[in-house]
């Protein structure tokens, strides 16, 4: 799964904007906070996640707030049992933006389950 879901960098604005996440602010608001597109926002979340920030709790949060369906969790699921599939396949394959794949990603690597 980390080949498919590939590197992880960090930085303070991340960690800052995941801080706010955890605290409850919404994609939104981070968004707004740090002048960026929501997508940036809900990346900056997923690859904290991914990083080993916050309990696998989080992941529960993070989809929901994704709006991610347990067929979609599923699909990908099932995607990443193949050998070899790449995240360009997974995406072509479902109906899913590419952070919403990547969510589901840290979330099965996190060993979290819909």
């Amino acid at each position: 799964m980390r080949k498919v879901y590939g590197k992880i960098p960090t930085f303070p604005k991340k960690e800052a904007a995941f801080q706010r996440w955890y605290n409850g602010e919404s994609f939104g608001e981070i968004a707004k906070k740090f002048q960026v597109a929501e997508a940036t926002a809900e990346i900056y979340k997923i690859d904290m996640i991914a990083y080993g920030r916050g309990e696998s709790v989080m992941c529960d949060r993070l989809l929901k707030e994704m709006e991610i369906s347990q067929d979609q969790f599923a699909r990908v699921e099932e995607c990443l049992s193949r050998s070899g599939i790449t995240f360009r396949e997974i995406f072509n394959e479902t109906d899913l933006r590419y952070n919403q794949i990547r969510a589901i990603i840290v979330a099965l690597s996190r060993d979290f389950r819909l």
